[in-house]
Parts: C-alpha cells; structure tokens; sequence
C-alpha cells in the first residue's frame, strides 16, 4: 500500500509541474548529488523524487522541504525498495541551519537520522552530522557560474544487533551554472571503511531548471544512502517548489 501511495504521489507532482536553485540530495538535505551544501531550500515546500538502479533492484527515493525560516530547513524521506532489493525500506528525518558567512562564503551545520528495514525486518541506523561552506565568490551577482562546497561529517553506524562504527569523512563539491537553466555538478567524499565503503563517493549530476519551481536532474553515483559501493550507477527524477522558487539569475559573466 506504501508503494502505491509513494507511485501516486509521484504522479500527482509530475502533473503538477510547473527554478529553484536550491535541490534536495537523494539522502534528503539541500545540496548536490549527496552531500549537503551550505544553501537552504527556498520556503515553503520542496519535494522531490527519484528512479534509482540499485545492485539489486531499484527504489523511488521520495524527499519533502519545509522552509519555516529563511536560515532553517527540516525534511523527511521515505525511500521504497522494489522486491528485488535487499532492502525493504528506508526513511529518514534531517534539519540544516545557516551560521556564519566565512570568507565570502556561507556556512550551515546539520544533522540526517535514517533508518534501513532489510528483508529479515532487522533495522540498520544511521547518525549524521555535518558542517558545510558554500561559495559562489563573486558578491556582485546574484550568483555566479562557479560554486563551490567543502566539509566535513561525522557518521555513527548502528546494526540490529548493537554493534556500532563511526567515523569522520572530508567532502567537495564544484557545481557550473549555466544561463539557459542547466546547472552540472560534481563530488567527492572520502572512504570510511569502517562503515563499510567500498570506494570514495564520487558523483555527477546535470540538472535542467524548466521553470520558476519544478527541475529535472539525471545523474550517476556509487552512494547507496550514507555509505558507497564500488560500482557507479545512475538516477534520474524531477523537483517541485511551492510557494518559492525565484527567477534564474541573468547576470553571467560567461
């Protein structure tokens, strides 16, 4: 039932359709592909949805915003797995605050809870801290062609049966803007193998802004949730702001 209501909704948005610079990661925060950014969701509502391929099987990782101030965002994610997945669901809750503007740039902390049912019904968590800078180094425009992310997180791993693995992992991002509405993106977290990554996350993402609140993206990542797999493999979903948004900026110096 979960699912069909997950597919219903997913529908209901495509038909709703109508540029937020700022877009929900597949984990649930404002950022790029994965990793958090220092920017907020734009008020009120954002709400996202993905097709993710998976190593087995595929989910529809469903992603909600709510803007309650200018510096402060909340969210939630529900994330089905189809029955060819080794997992049987995941959900998550996170929240992200601006603090300081250092260095021309903006700063924000936060944190991610997200919990993974497997097949067996044994629940795996996961606890997350962040802090994030953004940039777009240019204050004389709204923003610039070039922005820029770097930080730092913290990630306690907590499996059914009590056992526990933390670890501290140092992430980038650099994201293009372009003037016709297309942002590309690219990023990189160290390995942790303690939580058991496989690789350093690296991912790319192309996102196509049709209007003042709905996007596009398609991208390709070996993230699965808040640890990495060896193999890269792609998503592709939609974006909808409502009650915010804003215009594309048209100042460019390209």
């Amino acid at each position: 039932m979960m699912r069909l209501l997950t597919a219903a909704l997913a529908c209901g948005l495509l038909a709703l359709g109508s540029m937020a610079l700022a877009y929900p990661t597949l984990i649930g925060p404002t950022g790029q592909a994965v990793i958090p950014t220092a920017e907020i969701a734009p008020a009120f509502l954002t709400v996202a949805g993905d097709y993710r391929n998976l190593p087995a099987g595929t989910s529809f990782p469903v992603r909600a915003l709510v803007t309650p101030l200018s510096s402060l965002e909340v969210g939630a994610l529900y994330d089905p797995y189809d029955d060819e997945a080794l997992l049987e669901e995941a959900w998550s809750a996170n929240a992200k605050i601006q603090a300081l503007e250092i260095f021309g740039g903006e700063t924000a902390v936060g944190a991610i809870f997200r919990r993974e049912t497997d097949r067996a019904d044994f629940d795996t968590d996961y606890w997350q801290g962040y802090f994030a800078w953004t940039s777009d180094f240019d204050r004389e425009f709204d923003t610039t062609n070039i922005v820029l992310t770097w930080g730092v997180n913290w990630t306690q791993l907590e499996f059914a049966n009590g056992v526990s693995e933390e670890a501290v992992r140092g992430f980038a991002g650099l994201r293009l803007l372009f003037a016709n509405g297309v942002t590309l993106a690219g990023e990189y977290q160290t390995k942790a193998s303690d939580l058991g990554d496989a690789d350093p996350l690296t991912s790319a993402v192309i996102r196509v802004h049709l209007g003042e609140n709905f996007a596009l993206e398609v991208g390709t990542t070996n993230a699965i949730g808040l640890v990495t797999e060896s193999t890269h493999r792609l998503f592709a979903g939609a974006e909808f702001t409502f009650g915010g948004g804003g215009e594309w900026p048209t100042q460019r110096r390209w």
